[in-house]
C-alpha cells in the first residue's frame, strides 16, 4: 500500500448515499434501538424512595426531646429555658450517712450512665431496676381521713464493686431527677408498663396494599447508566403519569367493586414507597442484561438461574472494566491525544410545530461528536443527508480530518467509541486509520481504538448531545441546517464552547481503492468480538 495513495482512485465516482450504513457479513444490532425488558419492582420500603421520606429525627420536637433525655439544656415549646443537668456531690444529711458509701467519682459514673442512655423508656427501666417494692409491715396512719400507704420502696445504688441501700434523697440527687419523675416511673406497676406512651396515639392507618399491588403491576425498566450510582431506580413507560395510573386504579376498583383511595394518598404511596420515574433514557438498556434478567426470572431451576447470574456478573464486570480503562486513559493527556466519538441521532429540519408537519418527510442533519480530553472540548462535525450518508466511510473521513487538524503533532492517539459494527468496528474504518498512521505528513505513529461494551457505552458525547437538544427546545422552530449549526455553537453557555465543522460532499472519499490493495483478506473476521484495534 502506497503511503501517498488517496482514499479514492482517479476513476472513482463514489457518491455517498443518504442514510447509507455499511455492514460486514456479520450483523451487529448494537446500533439499533435496544428492546426494553421489564425489571421486577422491589418490595416497598426496601429501597430508597422516589422522594425523600419523613425524617422524624430532624423534627424540632424530637430534637428537643433528645436534649432533654440527654440531660442537656434546651428551650421548651413555650420558650422556657432549661439548664443542663450538672452532677453535684451533695450530702443527704441522713442518719445512715449515705454519702460515705460511694466516692464522688463513683456517683458521677452513675450519673453519666443514666443520662447517656438518652432514651426516656430505657431510663425508666434503669431506675426501676434499682428500686425494690415491698409491702408495708406496720401501718400507723396519723390522719384517719387518709388511707395509709400499701407499698414501701427501698432504693439502691450500684457501683462496679458493690450495691448499697441508700435513702431516697441521696438516690434522687445522684441522678439529678425530681421526686415526680421517680414517682411516675414506680407507679406504673412493673417495668413493662414504664414505657412512655405520650404522643403514640395515631390516626387510623389506611390499607395501602391495593395501591402497592396496582403500582407493582406496571412493568418497570432499569437504566444501566445509573445502575452503579442508583441501582434501585426504575423507569415506567414515558407515556404514563401518576394521574393516568390513578385513573386506571379507579377503573380496577370499579371492576372489583371496592372503594378507591383518594389521589393524594395514591400519590403519597407512589412517592414514598417506590423509586420510580417516567422518563426512560433513549436507547438506554443493554439487550444482554435484559435478556439475562428475563431468563433469570423465567426459570425455577436454581442451577440454571445461577449460571445466568454468573453470565450477567461477568458481562457487567467487563462493562465496568472498559469504563474504568476510559477513566484511566482520560488522564494520559500528557502522553497521548485522547478522544471519544459518537454519532448523534439525526437532527430533523425543518422542525415545525404546525400539525401538517407531522405528515411530511423531513431532511436530516448528521453530527459526529468528538470529545477531546486534552482540552476538554467538544467538536461537532456536521453534514446534511444531501452531502453524505452516515456510514463507516463517512465516520472515518470525519475522524481522519479531525486528527490531521488537531493531533498532527501527536505520536500516540487513544480513541473510544461504542461497539456499532456498521459505523465504527469494520474494515473501512480500520483501513482509514491505518492509512493515517502511514501518512508522512503527520507525526501519528500509533492509534489505539478501544470499544466499550455494547449497551454500556455512555460517552461524554452523549452529555454534549443532550446540551444541544435542550438548546434546540428553547430555540423553537428550526428551518435550515444553518440554524442547527448556530444552536450548536451557542448551546454551551460556559467555555470552552463547541467547535462546529461543516463537512462537504467533496471531502467524502471511498475506501474501495484501499480494500483492493488487501492481500489474503479473511472473509470471516470476527468484528463483533473485537474490543481493541491497534494501528
Amino acid at each position: 500500500m502506497s503511503n501517498t495513495e488517496d482514499f479514492s482512485d482517479s476513476g472513482s465516482e463514489y457518491q455517498p448515499i443518504p442514510g447509507e450504513i455499511h455492514t460486514e457479513s456479520e450483523t451487529d444490532t448494537s446500533c439499533d434501538e435496544n428492546i426494553m425488558m421489564p425489571s421486577s419492582l422491589s418490595e416497598p420500603g426496601t429501597s430508597k424512595s422516589r422522594k425523600r421520606s419523613i425524617n422524624k429525627e430532624n423534627w424540632t420536637v424530637n430534637k428537643r426531646k433528645l436534649l432533654r433525655n440527654s440531660g442537656k439544656g434546651y428551650v421548651t415549646k413555650i420558650g422556657v429555658e432549661k439548664n443542663t443537668k450538672i452532677f453535684e456531690n451533695i450530702d443527704c444529711g441522713c442518719p445512715k450517712k449515705c454519702y460515705t458509701l460511694f466516692t464522688e467519682n463513683e456517683r458521677q459514673e452513675m450519673f453519666e450512665s443514666f443520662w447517656n442512655l438518652k432514651d426516656f423508656n430505657q431510663q425508666n427501666a434503669f431506675l426501676y431496676a434499682l428500686v425494690q417494692k415491698a409491702s408495708v409491715n406496720r401501718k400507723r396512719p396519723k390522719d384517719l381521713s387518709r388511707a395509709g400507704k400499701n407499698v414501701s420502696f427501698k432504693y439502691f445504688l450500684k457501683s462496679h464493686i458493690m450495691t448499697q441501700l441508700v435513702c431516697k434523697k441521696y438516690f434522687l440527687k445522684t441522678f439529678q431527677i425530681s421526686d415526680g419523675r421517680l414517682y411516675r416511673c414506680l407507679s406504673k406497676g412493673d417495668v413493662s408498663q414504664c414505657k412512655d406512651k405520650r404522643g403514640t396515639t395515631s390516626t387510623r392507618k389506611l390499607d395501602d396494599s391495593d395501591i402497592i399491588a396496582h403500582i407493582q403491576s406496571f412493568p418497570a425498566y432499569q437504566s444501566h447508566y445509573t445502575r452503579k450510582s442508583n441501582p434501585n431506580r426504575k423507569f415506567l413507560n414515558p407515556g404514563l403519569t401518576i394521574r393516568k395510573m390513578y385513573d386506571l386504579y379507579k377503573e380496577k376498583c370499579l371492576t372489583e367493586m371496592t372503594e378507591p383511595k383518594k389521589l393524594k394518598y395514591y400519590n403519597k404511596v407512589f412517592n414514598t414507597k417506590f423509586n420510580l420515574h417516567f422518563k426512560a433514557p433513549h436507547q438506554d438498556t443493554c439487550k444482554t442484561c435484559d435478556s439475562l434478567n428475563f431468563k433469570i426470572r423465567g426459570t425455577d431451576d436454581e442451577n440454571v438461574k445461577k449460571e445466568f447470574e454468573v453470565q450477567k456478573e461477568l458481562h457487567q464486570r467487563k462493562a465496568d472494566s472498559a469504563r474504568e480503562n476510559l477513566q484511566i486513559d482520560a488522564k494520559k493527556i500528557n502522553d497521548a491525544y485522547v478522544l471519544t466519538f459518537d454519532l448523534q441521532k439525526a437532527l430533523a429540519f425543518p422542525k415545525l410545530t404546525t400539525s401538517v408537519a407531522y405528515y411530511k418527510r423531513n431532511l436530516y442533519l448528521y453530527n459526529l461528536g468528538i470529545h477531546c480530553f486534552n482540552n476538554n472540548t467538544g467538536y461537532m462535525n456536521v453534514w446534511n443527508e444531501i452531502e453524505g450518508g452516515r456510514g463507516s466511510q463517512d465516520i472515518a473521513v470525519c475522524l481522519v480530518k479531525h486528527l490531521k487538524t488537531h493531533a498532527v503533532t501527536q505520536n500516540h492517539v487513544i480513541m473510544y467509541s461504542d461497539s456499532c459494527t456498521g459505523q465504527n468496528r469494520n474494515i473501512k474504518t480500520t483501513l482509514s486509520l491505518l492509512k493515517l498512521v502511514q501518512d508522512p505528513d503527520t507525526s501519528i505513529t500509533t492509534i489505539d481504538h478501544k470499544f466499550l461494551v455494547s449497551g454500556h457505552s455512555y460517552l461524554p458525547n452523549d452529555g454534549e448531545f443532550g446540551i444541544i437538544e435542550s438548546a434546540s427546545r428553547r430555540h423553537g422552530q428550526i428551518y435550515s441546517p444553518d440554524q442547527w449549526i448556530e444552536i450548536m455553537k451557542t448551546a454551551k453557555r460556559k467555555e470552552p464552547h463547541f467547535v462546529v465543522t461543516e463537512i462537504k460532499n467533496s471531502e467524502f472519499k471511498s475506501t474501495a481503492a484501499l480494500e483492493k490493495c488487501i492481500t489474503n483478506r479473511k472473509k470471516n473476521n470476527l468484528w463483533l468480538r473485537l474490543q481493541l484495534a491497534e494501528y
